[in-house]
């Protein structure tokens, strides 16, 4: 009796535990008597995608060849298990549409992103009306009890939502360094 193939991807920001998700998964799987092989994102960079910088098309390539490879194992009955960052979603989704799926695996994972979609929509408008709230305190602070100029209060407003995080780039340089 064969089996049907399945790809499973696990995605998120950088340490946020899909490595170690897929990993206890894998192991289950492979408990139970089925082939599973494992593309962490970060393995596959070093050895498939080697060279490949952090480049939007050095990820988008780094993913095709995920996607490929994750293919190729579905088709011959095995189960791929992927685990990669949160920033390639328009190629993961590309890929992930083009292997074959169950209609209930379809209809669960419709159920998840409608329910994800909605949560998040709330969420967004929750954080709208927050950021509104906090607008107004600082415009009646920096305004009317600071005596600043609209100007310069509209300056504060703007780096006030402007936040650059640069540990993320520097692990990256030091990963691709020699």
């Amino acid at each position: 009796m064969s089996r049907r193939g399945v790809c499973i991807w696990f995605t998120g920001l950088s340490g946020a535990g899909k490595s170690t998700i897929a990993g206890i998964v894998s192991r289950c799987l492979e408990r139970r008597g089925r082939t599973v092989t494992l593309l962490d994102g970060d393995v596959v960079r070093t050895h498939l995608s080697k060279g490949l910088g952090f480049s939007k098309d050095d990820r988008d390539t780094n993913i095709r060849r995920i996607g490929f490879v994750a293919s190729e194992i579905v088709r011959h009955g095995g189960i791929a298990i992927c685990a990669v960052g949160a920033g390639f979603g328009l190629v993961q989704y590309m890929q992930t549409k083009a292997l074959p799926v169950h209609p209930s695996m379809a209809n669960v994972s419709n159920t998840i992103w409608e329910t994800c979609k909605t949560y998040l929509f709330t969420q967004g408008k929750f954080l709208a009306i927050l950021w509104i709230l906090i607008a107004a305190c600082m415009i009646y602070y920096f305004k009317f009890l600071q005596h600043n100029t609209m100007s310069n209060v509209i300056v504060i407003l703007l780096a006030s939502t402007v936040r650059r995080n640069y540990r993320g780039r520097d692990q990256r340089k030091a990963q691709t360094s020699p």
